[in-house]
């Protein structure tokens, strides 16, 4: 249903001329018991109205609204932002501290392997600061950018052991998951719980 709105106007003469505008159309309609003078005069006076609120912003209801985002609106978006992003970022940063672990468990495991290889060799395992020269293993780089390994003891031991540490660096971003061990028996643990899980 559309409203109308309606302002008199006086004209030259004392005669008062209605103009009745209908929001839902753009036109105007005028009913006047003036001639066409004071008709063109209320003509005028609508159209100097409506550009005026034009120009503040004013929108007429009925009318297409103008493309745009209003201040409301972009804050609202940005708190849906804020929102997803307090929710999502957790959750990324476990999914990578998750595959730098599992970089690090994978070259324990191989390192394993090499020792003993290098047992049936040396008849002992390769330990303390230059075991893993010995094995002629380096640490990939995206395992030495989270973690030291190191292998114990600091000698080799009757009857031969070895225990495999990747400790997270200080500050990095796998602190929480705690250093990684495994053994010559196979048994592993993180954090000091048993398994890497």
């Amino acid at each position: 249903r559309s409203r109308s709105c309606a302002q008199s106007i006086s004209c030259p003469g004392g005669t008062n001329v209605t103009e009745t505008r209908r929001h839902a159309s753009p036109d105007f309609r005028l009913i006047s018991s003036a001639g066409r003078d004071c008709i063109a005069t209320a003509r005028a006076f609508w159209f100097d109205r409506s550009r005026h609120l034009r120009r503040r912003g004013h929108r007429p209801s009925g009318t297409a609204r103008v493309a745009g985002f209003t201040v409301v609106e972009m804050l609202i978006v940005v708190v849906i932002v804020s929102i997803l992003a307090m929710i999502a970022y957790p959750s990324y940063e476990t999914h990578l501290r998750k595959g730098r672990r599992s970089a690090a468990q994978n070259f324990l495991s191989e390192t394993a392997t090499r020792q003993q290889q290098y047992l049936l060799d040396a008849r002992q395992y390769a330990v303390g600061a230059g075991a893993l020269a010995a094995l002629n293993l380096s640490v990939p780089t995206d395992v030495a950018q989270f973690y030291t390994v190191t292998i114990n003891p600091a000698a080799p031991t009757l009857p031969p052991s070895f225990t495999l540490i990747a400790t997270p660096l200080a500050g990095s971003r796998q602190v929480p998951d705690g250093a990684l061990t495994l053994d010559s028996t196979g048994a592993k643990t993180r954090n000091g719980q048993p398994g890497w899980k």
